[in-house]
């Protein structure tokens, strides 16, 4: 069994287990995308960078700052080719499209408790470049755990602390409240551990396939030593978050596959092939 499996960005191994091999960039690069990070930075709906109830907290506001202000920046996507860029533009524009297409449902869901219907296309300047970056990182075109919502997604508040969720904030987030950050950024923080994890399973692999019966006993301890630190972690989740608070963020978080109610026929890419 090889001993590390990576993608230019994620490498799981006994190094680094799930997290990114290097820490998440802050944001988009600026030089290149400014008005794309300046709506990430004024979208959280609670609290935004700036200390104020932001785009997301008001209803229709995402839809007209994407309409009136935003770029369609797809021929500069096309020219980027180093994975921590792509990473971090994926998850910008995961976020962003997630905010715009869920919004409506979200607002219906804070009004009456029910949730609304999602908007049906995503416009052409969100689109185009969600795909081509998802196409260079072999990804699907919409928020994911791993790349955008979680593990690529940590920013620590002290550079020369770990990786407790309360040292750690996000990079994009939906409402910038400390219910969010403190759910999500404890999954982080439960993946500190996977080296230990994902090291012990290829470590007892190989020892099985070698027939050295004691060195996969022992890799197997290193697997359930690692395992009950993980879920004594998982449990400071509602210490992290306040579970009635979920309801904040849960819309924005929901996916098209399967989910009529909000979604209908699906979501049209404008400008896109699939």
């Amino acid at each position: 069994m090889q001993t590390s499996y990576q993608d230019g960005y994620f490498n799981v191994s006994a190094e680094h287990g799930f997290l990114p091999s290097q820490e998440p960039l802050r944001g988009v690069p600026m030089d290149t995308y400014p008005v794309l990070q300046e709506i990430m930075d004024h979208m959280p709906a609670l609290k935004n960078k700036f200390g104020a109830p932001g785009l997301l907290g008001t209803d229709g506001a995402i839809e007209r700052i994407v309409k009136l202000k935003l770029p369609n920046y797809i021929n500069e996507t096309k020219e980027e080719t180093e994975p921590a860029r792509l990473a971090a533009l994926y998850r910008a524009y995961t976020f962003l499209a997630s905010a715009y297409l869920l919004s409506p449902a979200h607002h219906n869901q804070a009004s009456d408790g029910a949730y609304g219907r999602a908007h049906d296309t995503l416009p052409v300047n969100i689109a185009q470049p969600l795909c081509q970056v998802a196409d260079a990182l072999q990804l699907y075109p919409f928020l994911d755990y791993h790349y955008s919502y979680s593990l690529g997604n940590y920013v620590k508040r002290d550079p020369v602390k770990g990786l407790h969720w309360n040292n750690l904030d996000m990079a994009c987030s939906f409402t910038g409240g400390s219910d969010e950050i403190g759910f999500i950024m404890n999954h982080v923080y439960i993946n500190e551990v996977t080296p230990g994890l994902v090291g012990g399973v290829i470590g007892a692999v190989n020892a099985a396939c070698k027939g050295n019966l004691d060195d996969v006993e022992t890799h197997m301890k290193t697997v359930l030593e690692t395992m009950v630190e993980a879920n004594t972690r998982r449990a400071t989740m509602w210490k992290a978050s306040r579970y009635k608070r979920y309801n904040d963020f849960r819309t924005f978080i929901m996916g098209i596959q399967g989910n009529t109610t909000v979604f209908g026929d699906g979501v049209v890419y404008e400008g896109c092939d699939k």
